[in-house]
């Protein structure tokens, strides 16, 4: 199934099929996702019918987020492909590091406090 029509049903699963920088997003997208369901089935069960309409709103903005996170997905490496020629992608606007550049990591770690010097 492609993932654009993936994005209306399952979007949680249609992220994660489109790779793996748009994994961040997976987890609030089935959020609203499975909130629209749970709301959708209550409001289906209950006679609040203002339930089910927002099951179906939820449902909408998860398969919304979803389409548009696995559009970016796409456009960023097309230009990677492209060699970043047109400088709107994200992965294009990355400063790789410097090789003088020392890791702020390693000095934290490396920086054992007043009790171990």
């Amino acid at each position: 199934m492609k993932t654009r029509y993936l994005a209306y049903l399952a979007p949680p699963l249609a992220i994660s099929r489109a790779g793996v920088t748009g994994i961040a997003c997976v987890g609030p997208v089935g959020l609203f996702w499975l909130g629209g369901i749970g709301t959708l089935i209550a409001g289906l069960a209950t006679p609040h019918t203002w339930l089910a309409g927002l099951g179906v709103i939820l449902w909408v903005l998860a398969a919304i987020w979803s389409r548009e996170t696995v559009q970016a997905i796409r456009e960023d490496r097309f230009e990677l492909r492209r060699g970043c020629r047109d400088g709107d992608s994200t992965a294009c606007r990355q400063v790789p590091p410097r090789e003088d550049e020392t890791d702020p990591l390693e000095q934290v770690q490396g920086d054992t406090g007043p009790e171990g010097r």
